[in-house]
């Protein structure tokens, strides 16, 4: 396993002409790579970014993303990763709320943010990807590489805090979580072990490199071994992206479950892009439904490997292995470097088949989330954190996710998890997509309802006495509902604040 730090993903002696990085219309190699580094790191410099500043990133899958975010790494700057997904004023808000020095916005999103920069801090310079800029007070990407004299040697310690996710949460405002260059490096170092990467790898994260799971579980452990990153280009589309997928043969796809049902739907109407050299595929984020997992394998031949991570753990703690047959319905194993067990209400551990709140220790856990300190001492208990999520332990070690702790339906005086009753639905032939959720109950507290994508007409009798046979009646759904689609969160994830919505445009079974 290689010793390879973050901080030297490109900057390695041996191996600067092999190609690092492939987009559709260029390759950059390693040692193209690392020399761009050092100028962004020199212009950063000599604006006056210096060791503990934070720079906000507001850029989609390009090089430049890798290319900044390891150039601040190197001079002790953390990087702020804006979520692409949220609006312009969310992000100047966040900028200002993390107190960054610098942005730095993607050059066809900044006609978006341009009106919002006034609400820009005083002294915070902003910079664009692009060459040519029209927005007054933003400069080009040309300031930061252009004319400076290299930067001075930074020491950045293992202790140094070199990275802020931001996170959608609950509220107006997101979590802020902090990680150091301690938790990157062991975070690489878990990656690369399991599943194994190689150095003839070609990684394509579907997810956002703003993510853990775009990062930290697929490019990085790919770079970190000499391998290639294929970067699909503005937005996802399934059609392009599964088109690159098979040109530049790439070798590991990253993505969450509407991403994976992209490619597959591709594939089937166009066979011929079903022959790739996939030698697995990596999903999380939201359960991968049975149906899904099926039609990957017949689509596609190649294992579909269903993790489970956060952005406390820079990515996955759970993980299905390539040499384990039995992937139906769980998320595998604890990586090698993370302890896991299942805690019940009495904070004492439960044993297998027995749902508890996950909890996880490891090498990776971050050190806080930002500006929080009651929050963190309540996520991190004796070094453990606590991840909100339910799940049950099966005889082999493997868990399955049950849900959040928050997103229980509490039906008189039963916990009835979502993720469960949707499992059971989503087998039934009818049915193509679900979502459950609770509603108000005078007498229960909660009743189940469910949202169903029918592939064909059904009855309510139908699906109901089906539904009793799978759950049985304390767990089968009051109500049925058919909708065109299910609403899902930019992770892929169900959308299960937007039941009430839903319910307004939905169509009562009869």
């Amino acid at each position: 396993m290689t010793e390879t730090s973050v901080l030297d993903l490109f900057h390695r002696k041996a191996g600067r002409e092999r190609v690092a990085i492939i987009t559709p219309s260029a390759t950059y190699t390693y040692g193209d790579t690392a020399d761009e580094i050092d100028r962004i790191a020199a212009g950063l410099s000599a604006l006056g970014i210096r060791k503990g500043d934070r720079v906000g990133l507001h850029i989609a899958n390009t090089p430049q993303f890798l290319q900044l975010t390891v150039a601040l790494w190197r001079l002790g700057v953390t990087s702020v990763f804006l979520d692409i997904y949220h609006g312009p004023a969310r992000t100047i808000a966040w900028c200002n709320h993390t107190e960054v020095s610098a942005v730095v916005v993607e050059a066809g999103r900044l006609g978006d943010v341009a009106p919002y920069l006034k609400e820009l801090s005083p002294a915070r310079p902003v910079f664009s990807t692009g060459v040519d800029v029209s927005v007054p007070g933003v400069l080009p990407w040309t300031a930061l590489t252009e004319g400076h004299a290299p930067a001075p040697p930074v020491t950045v310690e293992e202790s140094d805090q070199l990275l802020i996710i931001q996170t959608s949460g609950t509220t107006a405002r997101p979590k802020g979580i902090c990680h150091t260059l301690h938790n990157l490096d062991a975070r690489l170092r878990s990656h690369l072990e399991c599943p194994p990467f190689s150095p003839d790898e070609v990684a394509c994260p579907m997810s956002p490199l703003s993510t853990v799971a775009g990062l930290n579980a697929c490019a990085l452990p790919a770079l970190a071994v000499g391998g290639k990153v294929l970067l699909l280009l503005g937005s996802f589309d399934p059609g392009d992206a599964l088109g690159q997928i098979v040109k530049a043969r790439a070798t590991v796809v990253m993505g969450g479950p509407s991403r994976v049902h992209g490619l597959v739907q591709v594939a089937r109407a166009r066979p011929e892009l079903a022959r790739t050299s996939l030698r697995f595929a990596l999903t999380g984020g939201d359960k991968i439904p049975e149906p899904l997992r099926r039609s990957w394998d017949e689509t596609f031949g190649v294992p579909l490997l269903e993790g489970f991570g956060l952005s406390e753990t820079l990515g996955g703690v759970l993980i299905n292995r390539l040499d384990d047959p039995d992937h139906s319905g769980n998320v595998g194993t604890p990586f090698p470097a993370v302890a896991a067990r299942l805690l019940g209400e009495d904070g004492q551990e439960v044993p297998d088949g027995t749902r508890g709140e996950l909890c996880v220790k490891c090498d990776f856990l971050f050190t806080s989330y930002l500006g929080e300190p009651d929050r963190t001492r309540d996520a991190l208990v004796d070094g453990w954190f606590r991840t909100g999520d339910l799940a049950v332990r099966d005889s082999g070690g493997r868990y399955r996710i049950i849900g959040r702790r928050d997103h229980l339906i509490l039906r008189g005086t039963l916990n009835i998890s979502p993720l469960e009753v949707e499992s059971a639905i989503l087998g039934h032939p009818a049915v193509a997509d679900c979502m459950v959720a609770g509603f108000p109950h005078e007498v229960l507290g909660q009743e189940v309802e469910a949202f169903l994508v029918l592939r064909e007409p059904r009855s309510l009798k139908e699906i109901t006495d089906a539904m009793l046979d799978r759950l049985g009646p304390s767990m089968c759904p009051s109500q049925f509902w058919s909708v065109a689609e299910i609403p899902r969160t930019r992770e892929g994830k169900v959308d299960r604040k937007a039941a009430g919505q839903l319910r307004a445009q939905a169509t009562p079974l009869v």
